[in-house]
């Protein structure tokens, strides 16, 4: 008979994390509410642990941020470990200009482009 639901400690031996990184996650990630046994402690189902186990990757492997994880795993519900890697590419690939544009202020960028035009004129004299 397969289990049905995992201890907070079992889910730690698997994953290899202290408890504190999973109850962290449960209040970073919405989509990792474990459910509560009556005494209070908590369960986790297989296809809670799965997505853990990907969340982990994403962000021990593929250096993500939480927020960003879960926003990956969010848009892609039929990730698995034989398409993982080419999704985190094309995903980070995707976001990689978007997120140093949100660093940089309107004028700065008015500044290089206005310096780029500068030097554009001055290697075509």
């Amino acid at each position: 008979m397969k289990k049905l639901y995992w201890s907070i400690s079992e889910v730690c031996e698997l994953l290899k994390v202290e408890p504190h990184v999973i109850r962290y996650w449960e209040s970073e990630v919405t989509f990792l509410k474990s459910k509560r046994s009556r005494g209070g402690n908590r369960r986790f189902d297989k296809a809670l642990v799965d997505k853990m186990l990907i969340l982990k990757e994403l962000l021990y492997t593929y250096k993500l941020t939480t927020k960003q994880a879960s926003s990956f795993i969010n848009k892609n519900s039929d990730i698995n470990d034989d398409n993982l890697e080419e999704r985190v590419y094309i995903y980070k690939k995707s976001k990689g200009y978007k997120e140093v544009l949100k660093q940089v202020s309107l004028t700065d960028l008015q500044n290089i482009k206005k310096r780029l035009e500068e030097t554009i004129e001055l290697l075509r004299t």
